[in-house]
């Protein structure tokens, strides 16, 4: 075989380089001299082989390449399966923001019988909790001041009813309302 690996390791150097073998086809080739046997007699002279190891290009870039594509697939799978599950969390995190938000713009909007949905037990669930509950007690304190008021106006009616009265109009007649006395006259 006289390739350029061969010739090289006959003439004692050393080294591996792609190169053309026997057949005409690239591979990768390994050469290096060695001395099978030594001169015993001057005179003689040592019996030196090459010592050559070849592997097609094609065979040794064959794994390369497959493990590229591998890697890449497993690069890429591993971006969506992060992505989803990032994905997923935010969507957790946000979900009692949204439901407090979504609240808060009810009441904006005069619906003050509005409440969070309670869908976490963790910082964010506990204010929705106390804004509940905040809004439970606003709401009977509206209750009552519009109870208070009616009372108040009601109060003020018969005030004027029985002012008549007692400047002398006798003609003029009470009406006590049944939200003040739960009666009827």
């Amino acid at each position: 075989v006289e390739t350029e690996a061969a010739v090289q390791g006959l003439a004692g150097k050393t080294g591996s380089k792609v190169i053309n073998d026997y057949r005409g086809q690239p591979v990768l080739s390994a050469f290096t001299p060695i001395t099978i046997h030594k001169a015993a007699v001057a005179g003689d002279n040592n019996i030196n082989w090459a010592l050559l190891s070849e592997i097609d290009l094609a065979e040794v870039r064959k794994p390369v390449v497959a493990s590229f594509w591998n890697t890449v697939a497993i690069i890429a799978l591993a971006a969506l399966v992060v992505t989803v599950a990032s994905l997923w969390f935010a969507k957790q995190f946000t979900k009692q923001a949204d439901a407090i938000s979504g609240m808060l713009s009810q009441i904006g909007i005069g619906l003050f019988d509005a409440r969070a949905e309670i869908v976490t037990q963790d910082e964010l669930g506990l204010v929705a909790v106390s804004l509940n509950a905040m809004c439970d007690n606003t709401l009977s304190l509206i209750q009552s001041r519009e109870e208070r008021d009616q009372i108040e106006a009601s109060v003020n009616k018969l005030k004027a009813e029985v002012a008549l009265i007692a400047n002398g109009d006798l003609t003029s007649k009470v009406e006590v309302e049944e939200n003040i006395t739960d009666r009827k006259s």
